[in-house]
């Protein structure tokens, strides 16, 4: 059985879709969450979170058929999406802690954001 790659068109170009929720869109709504210390999500933060994730997507990968980023942008789209989910969350007067410069809050997420550090690896022989 052979399995082709599932696309569609659009304006004459082909997409490629793919899945938002584990790669992009959940990482940035725990950030978000944590890093405002959100008492609860909304739907309306949720929304916000969506399309703090479409405002990621560049002209480059929409002309590459690419509906979401690519995988090497996720820190980026996981600051995005956290940003957008704060900010409704301030709104709606949710978030225990708060921002009055949208740089401010950008530098706290980023400054919560996990970031992998990998020792070198070094052989070691058995004595």
């Amino acid at each position: 059985m052979v399995l082709l790659p599932f696309f569609f068109l659009f304006s004459g170009k082909q997409f490629i879709p793919g899945q938002s929720n584990n790669m992009f869109t959940f990482p940035g709504i725990g950030l978000g969450a944590l890093a405002c210390q959100a008492k609860m999500i909304t739907d309306s933060m949720l929304y916000a979170a969506a399309l703090g994730l479409a405002e990621a997507v560049t002209q480059q990968d929409l002309e590459a058929g690419r509906i979401y980023p690519r995988v090497s942008e996720i820190p980026r789209v996981s600051a995005e999406v956290a940003f957008a989910l704060c900010k409704q969350a301030q709104k709606e007067g949710l978030a225990q802690l708060t921002f009055e410069d949208d740089q401010q809050l950008r530098q706290h997420i980023a400054d919560r954001m996990w970031k992998p550090t990998y020792g070198s690896l070094v052989r070691v022989d058995r004595i």
